[in-house]
Formats: structure tokens, sequence, C-alpha cells
């Protein structure tokens, strides 16, 4: 079965874009697969530049319409993205798995999109809930249920909000499904469902893919946080005995996939550097969205932190 690795970007998210692709390409564990890219608004330059990488690029359009689209267009053009998301078997037909990653992911280890590949020979659909023991909305951040059940309710009404409100949302930046799955058509349905009501909720496209999960029984595999880690949730720590972002409390399991949440929403925190046993040496200064995690930085942590110039 063919696999592709998909993303997309407009010109303000090109070099998180660009990270992402790189930290695909370094692992070879990865070269059978291809990498597609959804161009919501790239230059000219900056296309030729992801096509030089192998890349298969296509452009993105506006697959549905709706009230608030003129909106998105003038002030949120990579919303197109997240419209043209559920129809990713129709962009990549000669694909039998697509595995989605967001833009503002990041590749530490191969070993998510590894999992997501051979767990879709099993199962029509997978992907990562927004649970972990260390997410700030199981220890100081309570209301960020509240926050989920309020956005639920602009797009889709308070019937559906009170049904999925203590239901873990399933985090739709790092996703796999099968061409032929079920999940497509009823993931445009919603979608346009929650469009329809004028709702300039971002998150209407991660809403329409949990209810139709939910309110249909799909097949469906969770896989663990470690493999799409919401920083936004939880900073990770730095293990500089094996130079990787782990998690942050024992047993300070790998990450494999970043998700750099706290740069797209302007939230900044320190990290932890730790040796071996998980004593904590120091923090960071805060990251800030000019931070890239590029593979020369992150392995080069030590150094980097000495000079001053990790942020």
């Amino acid at each position: 079965m063919k696999t592709i690795i998909v993303a997309a970007f407009d010109c303000r998210y090109f070099d998180l874009g660009l990270d992402l692709i790189r930290s695909v390409r370094v692992h070879p564990e990865l070269d059978g697969f291809d990498v597609g890219v959804l161009d919501l608004g790239m230059t000219r330059e900056q296309r030729l530049l992801i096509e030089q990488a192998k890349v298969f690029v296509k452009d993105a359009i506006w697959n549905m319409d709706f009230p608030a689209r003129k909106y998105f267009q003038d002030h949120e053009p990579g919303f197109k993205g997240m419209v043209a998301r559920p129809f990713l078997s129709d962009y990549f037909a000669e694909y039998d798995k697509i595995i989605w990653l967001d833009a503002d992911t990041w590749v530490q280890t191969p070993a998510s999109v590894l999992t997501i590949n051979e767990t879709l020979d099993n199962y029509e659909s997978c992907g990562i809930p927004e649970i972990d023991r260390s997410y700030e909305k199981f220890t100081v951040n309570p209301g960020a249920w509240n926050a989920e059940f309020n956005s639920y309710r602009e797009s889709f009404g308070d019937d559906v909000a009170e049904m999925l409100k203590l239901k873990p949302q399933i985090n739709s930046g790092v996703i796999g499904l099968r061409k032929e799955a079920a999940h497509w058509s009823l993931w445009q349905k919603y979608l346009q469902h929650g469009l329809e009501s004028g709702s300039k909720c971002r998150t209407v496209e991660q809403h329409a893919f949990n209810i139709a999960l939910y309110f249909h029984n799909l097949d469906f595999a969770r896989l663990p946080s470690t493999c799409n880690w919401l920083i936004s949730n939880a900073t990770p720590f730095y293990s500089l005995s094996t130079n990787r972002f782990v998690t942050p409390n024992p047993p300070y399991e790998e990450i494999s996939v970043l998700h750099l949440t706290c740069m797209t929403i302007g939230k900044v925190s320190p990290f932890y550097v730790i040796d071996k046993t998980g004593k904590k040496l120091f923090a960071t200064a805060p990251l800030r969205p000019e931070y890239r995690f590029w593979e020369k930085k992150v392995h080069n942590v030590p150094s980097l932190l000495a000079s001053n110039r990790i942020c």
C-alpha cells in the first residue's frame, strides 16, 4: 500500500513547513514515504524550493462555500488548508494511506510516522487524543474543558457541545486515514454544517472530525501523546544524555512528534534541561516563535545554550 505524508502552508508558515519537511527527510527510515504539500499561498521562490526537495505540491482550493469565507480569505487565508483537509483523499487519490502533519509539527524521531503507517494496515484511521498526565487541562488549567465546550457550541450548538464536552478531543494535527475510509464524507458533512453556522472558530474542522468519529463510532485507533506532543499543553524537557526532547514527568519518554502550538498561539515558556537521572540542571530562556527546531540546533543544544543563541 502506497503512503504519503501531507502538510499545508502559505508564505507565513513557510519556515515552519520547511522545518517539518527537513525533519522528515533527515530520517532514513522514512525514505520510502512520499511527501506532499498543499500550497495555501507560497511565493514562487518558496514553492520552487519545496519542489526542489522532491515534494509533490498541489494548489489548495476552497473546497466549500460558507458565510464566513470572505472573512477568512481576507484575514486568515491559511484557513483554506483546514477546509481542504477532509478532501485529502481527492487531492492525493493515487495513495492508499494519507498521513497528515500540521505545518507546525516537527518530527524528532520517525516512530510516530512509522506507527501511524503500520496502524493503518489494520484500522481505517488513527490519531492522538489530547490526553496526557502532564497536560495543563488535567493539572493547572481545568478551564480548558470549558473552552472546548464553548468552541463546539459556537459551531454546532448546545446539544452537540453537551454530548461531547467530556469526550477526549482527537487532535487533527497528526492523523492517518486510509483512502477508502468512510470518515472522509462524514468529516466533510459535519464541517459544512459547522461552517454554515457562520462560526469563525478555527477549530471547527477538528470538531467536525471528532463529531464524525464519536457519533458514528468510526474505526479509529488511539495512539500515545508522544506521537503528537502539544507543547502549549505541556512544555517538554530536554535530555542532555540523549539529545532529545522528552515528556516532563518520569520516566521521561522520548517524544516522536512535537507540535509547536506554543509558537502559533504566541505562548512562550522556558524548558528544563535534565540529566539521565531526571535531575533538572537548568532552565532555558522562554521559547519564542523565532526559535526553530532544526536538526542542527536540537542536536547542538549545549553549545547553543552556552553561547545564548538558543532563544
